[in-house]
């Protein structure tokens, strides 16, 4: 679970910048999350609580956006999404299919 890695890294990171600007507060912290990016948005919110515990960003919201994962078939150079990617990657990069446009 490295989510609480990247969690205590943010704080940490947050708090030397707002230091650094005079601030006293911050109301909330909006992250963007990558879909394809290996972290799980749930546990990120989960540690939150326990990366600002006794800081001054006890108060602080996160707010969590979760970036759709987009890919480029290589074949034909459609875009496509998550679920499709998933296909592509077991289909078109094993040879089993030519381009993605059949897996329709």
């Amino acid at each position: 679970m490295h989510e609480v890695g990247i969690i205590s890294s943010l704080v940490k990171t947050i708090e030397k910048m707002v230091q650094e600007e005079g601030m006293t507060e911050v109301q909330r912290v909006v992250l963007e999350v990558g879909e394809l990016s290996g972290i799980v948005p749930e546990y990120m919110e989960k540690c939150w609580p326990a990366a600002t515990y006794r800081t001054f960003m006890e108060k602080t919201t996160l707010e969590m956006h979760v970036v759709p994962g987009i890919v480029k078939c290589r074949d034909c150079g459609c875009f496509l999404m998550r679920l499709a990617m998933i296909w592509y990657v077991l289909y078109v990069n094993l040879r089993i299919w030519r381009s993605c446009r059949e897996m329709t």
